[in-house]
């Protein structure tokens, strides 16, 4: 049976167990174990990026503890560990995805679910265009377009748009984009006079210069973000993270 509710603490940490206390109960002249107030909240699956944080010791045994993209605090169960393990890719500790609390025994902890895209199908992806659709060996060079499509990139393009709407997002002329991808087969477009404030068509794709709202972004040289200091543990030199 599906997990209802689970406890977190007021600074949005879940606990890995709800903490009791004890009273007498007069009439029945006995003492009984009572709940403290702790924040139930809505076991629903919730997208975010989670960064490990190490181990810690659990009531009955250790767990894996995360950071969310705010900083709150998860537990999670070995299990489930290794079954993220065998499902994800872990990037230097970070991990995006879809999640869920789970509970075992008197235990609650955190679960992978999948891929945040599994979650929201029929958003819009956006794709950086040199180094992911463009294979981009020698640099910028020119500004021409001189390089072959990346392998796989026209067949995922086409699979990203039987679920998605996708444009591309470049610093390139995006008319010279637009025409570069309609010579391989997709159905391109540009903005006209008038900028678009979404994309939502799946029928062609989108060449822009801006970049605009979606559900993830394929890009050859992103860091995901999750909190600062994560971030800056990725892009900074061991020991320069406090500078």
């Amino acid at each position: 049976m599906p997990l209802l509710e689970a406890p977190y603490d007021e600074q949005g940490n879940l606990l890995d167990y709800a903490p009791t206390r004890y009273r007498l109960d007069e009439e029945a002249k006995r003492v009984v174990e009572v709940p403290f107030d702790c924040d139930w909240r809505r076991n629903v699956p919730f997208a975010t990026f989670m960064t490990l944080d190490g181990m810690v010791r659990g009531r009955s045994a250790a767990n894996f503890r995360w950071l969310d993209g705010d900083g709150h605090r998860f537990p999670m169960f070995m299990k489930d560990m290794t079954d993220l393990l065998s499902a994800a890719t872990i990037t230097r500790g970070v991990v995006t995805g879809r999640w869920d609390i789970v509970k075992r025994g008197a235990n609650y902890g955190v679960r992978y679910l999948g891929p945040v895209y599994e979650m929201r199908s029929g958003g819009t992806i956006a794709v950086d265009f040199d180094g992911v659709i463009h294979r981009y060996s020698q640099g910028w060079k020119d500004g021409t377009i001189y390089d072959p499509p990346m392998p796989g990139a026209i067949e995922g393009l086409r699979d990203l748009m039987t679920r998605f709407s996708v444009f591309i997002h470049t610093s390139r002329d995006a008319h010279d984009v637009a025409e570069w991808l309609a010579s391989y087969g997709l159905e391109t477009c540009i903005e006209g006079d008038t900028p678009v404030k979404f994309w939502t068509d799946r029928s062609q794709i989108l060449v822009t210069n801006r970049k605009l709202p979606a559900l993830a972004y394929l890009d050859d040289r992103a860091a995901p973000f999750t909190t600062w200091p994560a971030a800056l543990a990725q892009l900074l030199p061991a020991g320069d993270a406090d500078v």
